[in-house]
């Protein structure tokens, strides 16, 4: 069986850090990775994680169509995205002289056209995974398992968070302060 993991696949990587920043917008909202698409560069940067992301073009093309989403947000139908995503993959491709970019560029935009069309992070990389070639392609649980691990690690989730018990009790007691409070 062969080995993915994030560190020698640029596929993977990409894969991963689309899942960091799609996790960020569902818990925080679209506007809450603006300032990572300004700065990509920026050392806590989720895409400084993945040295594979901070190759062109894959970076240009992520930032440029993140931004879109993030300037365009409930004023651009998700086919003007898929518009937009199919030209900029053209363009970055014919200028790519035959090298082959159209793979990477394509595993990069699925998961945001994921994301656009209401998916979660989870489904919406696992879509993304259909573009990575053969070669590079994990099976869909070895996929599940490196998000999954890479949701672990992520700030936050350092298992310091209270479990649903002890979120339950803290409701209870400021409901009951409220009440005390009447």
């Amino acid at each position: 069986m062969k080995s993915h993991n994030s560190d020698s696949n640029p596929y993977i990587e990409w894969l991963c850090c689309l899942y960091l920043l799609n996790m960020r917008i569902r818990r925080e909202g679209i506007f809450s990775i603006e300032e990572e698409l300004l700065d990509p560069w920026n050392p806590i940067s989720a895409f400084r994680r993945f040295p594979a992301v901070m190759t062109e073009p894959g970076l240009s093309f992520a930032t440029d169509i993140l931004r879109m989403m993030v300037d365009c947000v409930g004023h651009v139908h998700p086919d003007i995205f898929q518009f937009a995503a199919e030209t900029a993959i053209k363009g970055y491709c014919a200028a790519d002289q035959g090298n082959s970019c159209e793979s990477l560029l394509l595993t990069i935009w699925l998961p945001m056209w994921g994301t656009v069309r209401g998916f979660g992070p989870l489904q919406s990389c696992h879509i993304g995974r259909h573009a990575i070639p053969a070669a590079f392609k994990p099976s869909y649980e070895e996929m599940e398992k490196i998000l999954r691990a890479l949701e672990r690690k992520s700030p936050g989730n350092d298992g310091s968070a209270k479990t649903r018990d002890e979120l339950d009790a803290d409701i209870e007691d400021f409901i009951a302060s409220l009440n005390k409070s009447q």
